[in-house]
């Protein structure tokens, strides 16, 4: 390596001083930098030995970010999948930060339909395709689909 050349280990620190990786998207990184493959791999097992990088901790804030942005656990997880996160690490994120995916896709509904609570059968027909693109299961597209009843049943109750 010649002198002035930044080591494996100088490029990853900085990187992850920007953000969270996960370790596959992390060595990738560092390959593209054109960097020596041994040094890239002892680089990357000091880090997650010294705890600077975690791939639980990576799938945990990417679950929030994509969370708060109303993304859904299928979206989620096929991010997630991507980025080289373990099935295991994916699924204790998803089912341990106590979200509630009904509510958010209710709240991605209420944002782009309204507030009407028991919309049509064309609204609903795009209301459901765009709850699936964005990542909610089609139980949870049912569910979604349930409270609006009931809201809209509550609605009639009261008035």
């Amino acid at each position: 390596m010649k002198t002035g050349a930044r080591t494996a280990y100088q490029v990853a620190v900085q990187a992850l001083s920007r953000r969270e990786y996960a370790l596959e998207e992390l060595r990738a990184y560092l390959k593209r930098k054109s960097l020596d493959d041994a040094d890239i791999e002892a680089t990357l097992t000091m880090l997650v030995d010294k705890g600077w990088q975690s791939d639980e901790r990576f799938a945990e804030a990417l679950v929030r970010s994509r969370y708060l942005a109303g993304k859904g656990p299928m979206r989620i997880r096929q991010e997630l999948q991507q980025k080289g996160v373990s099935g295991e690490i994916i699924q204790q994120a998803l089912d341990h930060g106590g979200w509630d995916w009904e509510t958010s896709g209710l709240r991605q509904y209420r944002k782009k339909f309204g507030t009407a609570a028991s919309p049509d059968h064309d609204t609903w027909a795009r209301a459901q395709r765009f709850l699936l693109y964005r990542g909610f299961s089609a139980e949870q597209v049912r569910n979604i689909r349930h409270r609006l009843q009931e809201e809209q049943h509550s609605h009639e109750q009261g008035s």
